[in-house]
């Protein structure tokens, strides 16, 4: 098996409208239109529409920020990549970023999973009927001896500002799941957020220790993987190696990556 793993494709429709003015979503269209955001290029997730056949990947695992503002037309750009990837073939599990819960409304109306659950199964393979969707962990059986368990962490939150949060609750129902997955498998555990924060508390998972010392009672979840930062990462902390893909479709600095069961990681970046 091997696992294309990307993350952070930020698609933008622009949708300005006066009654959204000094609003989130208004705030997020004009840092994209002035390209405060950096730069992201549509072209790069069509670039690897081109390529994925020449990888020999059977699975496609995005970690979030689909979209920009979290609006239904980015939704449908994001809807045709999957079903692009789908076509060719290949089974596609997705989880949400901040910027897909961007606004209050799309956060109320879990406007990720409205948009996605016909693609996209959130339900997973775990005994325990735990769903991405309702609470929020799902785990799936990849092969015999590989899952991925997925986490959404996202939560409404006001401007500037990009945070997750890792409560009791979901605490609880990642042991449930874990506890289900025979001891012998080896876990790859994805959230859009990381462990380690390098951008400020603006910018971070709350409860990140909580969620380092749960994993570390699992010694079967040998991988964390997250975006959100927008930077190619491989590293190392305790018995966890932590990789990021960085983002699709960034400016000058686009990236994925490839993992096998074997535990090789490949780069790989877009021009």
């Amino acid at each position: 098996m091997r696992m294309l793993i990307c993350s952070d494709i930020h698609f933008f429709a622009p949708n300005l409208h006066p009654w959204q003015l000094f609003s989130k979503e208004s705030i997020g269209n004009v840092n994209a239109l002035l390209g405060i955001n950096r730069g992201f290029l549509r072209s790069h997730a069509e670039t690897l529409i081109g390529q994925i056949s020449k990888l020999d990947v059977s699975h496609v695992l995005i970690l979030g920020d689909f979209t920009t503002t979290s609006s239904k037309k980015e939704f449908l750009l994001s809807k045709a990549f999957i079903a692009n990837l789908q076509e060719k073939g290949i089974t596609v599990l997705a989880l949400p970023g901040n910027h897909d819960n961007y606004t209050k409304k799309a956060y109320q109306e879990k406007r990720f999973y409205q948009m996605f659950e016909d693609l996209i199964d959130f339900r997973g393979h775990s005994p325990t009927g735990c769903s991405l969707k309702n609470e929020k962990v799902a785990a799936y059986k990849i092969t015999d001896g590989f899952w991925v368990v997925c986490l959404d962490t996202t939560i409404k939150t006001p401007p500037f500002n990009a945070t997750g949060l890792f409560d009791l609750e979901l605490e609880e129902n990642l042991c449930k799941v874990l506890e289900s997955i025979p001891k012998e498998a080896t876990v790859a555990l994805a959230n859009h957020f990381p462990l380690i924060c390098k951008k400020g508390e603006y910018h971070a998972l709350k409860n990140r220790e909580r969620l380092h010392r749960v994993l570390q009672n699992y010694p079967m979840v040998r991988y964390y993987l997250f975006g959100h930062e927008h930077h190619y990462e491989e590293s190392k902390i305790d018995h966890l190696y932590t990789l990021s893909p960085g983002s699709l479709t960034l400016k000058n600095r686009a990236s994925f990556m490839i993992l096998d069961t074997n535990g090789k990681v490949e780069k790989h970046d877009l021009v």
